[in-house]
């Protein structure tokens, strides 16, 4: 919220993924954007979304975040936004073991899961 518009990637104090993450697609992103060091790096997401909302520093984080923990979205000048490329994207992966897909609990979750996914 106390960064205003931003009208450069490099205006943007950036905290993102440390060595042992940076092949995911949000550090990817802002490595290839970025051309400012983030601040911070931590292989931690619970930790990047703590120092974002100390108001450390700026983070790609998943849409549902920003809402659940109080977040706020950086506003981009439309000159920014025009140039910008998509934003990554991870994919999501639900696994559980085959012997325990029919435990009522288990199936209830995956079949709550399944119809959020395909209502999005």
């Amino acid at each position: 919220a106390t960064l205003g518009e931003v009208t450069s990637w490099d205006a943007v104090p950036w905290v993102t993924f440390g060595d042992r993450f940076a092949h995911l697609p949000a550090a990817r992103w802002v490595a290839s954007h970025a051309q400012r060091t983030p601040i911070v790096r931590s292989d931690s997401l619970r930790l990047q979304i703590e120092v974002v909302r100390q108001g450390v520093g700026a983070a790609l984080l998943p849409i549902g975040s920003v809402a659940h923990y109080g977040l706020t979205e950086v506003p981009l000048s439309p000159r920014l936004r025009a140039s910008m490329t998509p934003w990554p994207s991870d994919p999501l992966v639900l696994l559980t073991h085959r012997a325990l897909r029919r435990v009522p609990r288990v199936a209830a979750v995956w079949e709550f899961l399944l119809e959020r996914a395909a209502a999005l």
